[in-house]
Parts: structure tokens; sequence; C-alpha cells
């Protein structure tokens, strides 16, 4: 089974197994805006990682015991999952497409099916396996933190990133809400965003908010805002007009 879907391939259908941000993502690159090439790792293969690596019997365990009314012990059980998570191997299965994939990643998506296996080779053969970006991907049921890892090179050092992202998406709140029957089990587990780096000299985010658009911006990558490193610049635009209303320029020193 196919746990990877690239950008061009994402449609609305795909939204519960990819997440929102994913989704999102697709429609920018569909609309050929500068959207690095990049593909998607469903939760599909998380939950096959967690079922064939042996961890989802382990997880069962930690939570049948743990005290699902104290936050304490629910965020202790998160730390345990998470160590498991990401000191495990990666399944064969998963490892063999997303190698392919990122062996892909430098050759344009449209070419994929419309060329030879022996072509593909030839131009991948002449390029340097490229920097990616790595990130979560939550549909609105889940409560999790957005993770973004920049600067990832090697399968090795994908895997690994790969497994924190996954790890992350553990927490005291949402294994509550698990374990109350709240949000069934794959609603809380991230699809996650593998993305060509770009030497960006600038980056922020865009979203709407009632009648206006609201954009932040900042030098560098993306990450960085993320990371709460830098303060963003903050401009406000009227929805209708597309007129700039109000700018809050920040110290980005």
């Amino acid at each position: 089974m196919a746990w990877i879907k690239w950008l061009s391939e994402v449609s609305q259908d795909d939204i519960e197994i990819v997440g929102r941000n994913c989704y999102d993502l697709s429609l920018l690159y569909k609309a050929r805006l500068p959207v690095a090439n990049g593909f998607c790792i469903t939760k599909g293969g998380f939950l096959e990682f967690l079922s064939k690596s042996g961890i989802k019997t382990k997880v069962e365990n930690l939570l049948s015991q743990a005290n699902v009314d104290s936050k304490d012990a629910l965020n202790v059980v998160s730390e345990e999952i998470k160590k498991l998570i990401i000191n495990y191997d990666m399944i064969p299965e998963l490892k063999r497409e997303i190698s392919e994939a990122y062996g892909n990643m430098s050759i344009s998506s449209e070419l994929h099916g419309l060329v030879n296996t022996g072509t593909i080779s030839l131009i991948k053969a002449g390029r340097d396996t490229p920097y990616i970006m790595i990130s979560n991907s939550f549909n609105e049921n889940a409560i999790g933190q957005n993770v973004c890892l920049n600067s990832v090179k090697g399968l090795e050092n994908i895997l690994l990133a790969l497994k924190k992202c996954w790890a992350d998406s553990i927490n005291g709140e949402n294994l509550y809400r698990l374990l109350k029957n709240d949000v069934k089990e794959d609603t809380i587990y991230p699809g996650i965003v593998i993305q060509k780096m770009v030497n960006s000299s600038r980056a922020g985010v865009v979203y709407l908010n009632e009648d206006k658009i609201v954009i932040k911006a900042h030098w560098g990558l993306y990450g960085l805002m993320d990371l709460e490193k830098v303060k963003p610049d903050v401009y406000i635009v009227e929805d209708s007009e597309l007129a700039i209303k109000d700018i809050e320029i920040n110290n980005q020193a």
C-alpha cells in the first residue's frame, strides 16, 4: 500500500489522511504559485509504523495503566511513547517508499509517469539529493504544536526527523481525549509534509481573520517564526479592496 502522496496528487478527498496544511499546500502548488515540490506521508503510514514495529502493543499497555484523570500522569506516559517512536527502526516498507520519493524530489512531479525509468534515473544521477523541510499537518480535531524541521539531508536524517514529528503529536491532552473516547485514534495523528528546501530571503504566513487578511512576514526561513526566534512584521489587508490598512514593523536583528 502507498503511504505517500505528492502535492500534485492530493485532492479534497484526502484531507483526513494528509491533514489541512498539506491540502492547502497542494492547492497552492497546483495553482502554479511558487511552492516547492514535495510530498506528504499519510496518517496511514504512521499507523502502519506503530503496528508493524510493535510499538502499538507497548502503547496500549502504557495507556491501560495510566491515570486518565491526571494530566501529570498522562504527560509522563506521552514522554515514554515519544521515546519509543524515536528509538524504533523505521519499518522497511515505509523506508523504501520514502527513499524512492526522496530520490525523485529534484525531478518535477509532472515528469513522473511521462518518461521511462531509465530517463528518470539519468536525470537523478546528475543531481545531488536536496535539503528538505519536514513539518506536521494536523486536522482540526487534533491538538498539537506545529513542528517545522529545516535543512534536513540524507535518508537516515529524514527518517529521524519524521519520527520526531510523529512523536510530537503524542501529548497529554490528545491522550486524554483518546482515552475518554472523545476522538478516534487516527484523528489526533498528523500527516507529514516533506518539501524541497528553498534558499528563501523572506518567509511568513497568510490567513483570514473575519473580513481581513493578516500577513506575518520576516527575513529567512519560515521555521524561525514558529520557534519564536523572530517577531514578524504584521500587515493587515482589507479583504474587499486588497489595500493595506495597518502595518507593524518589528526589529529583526
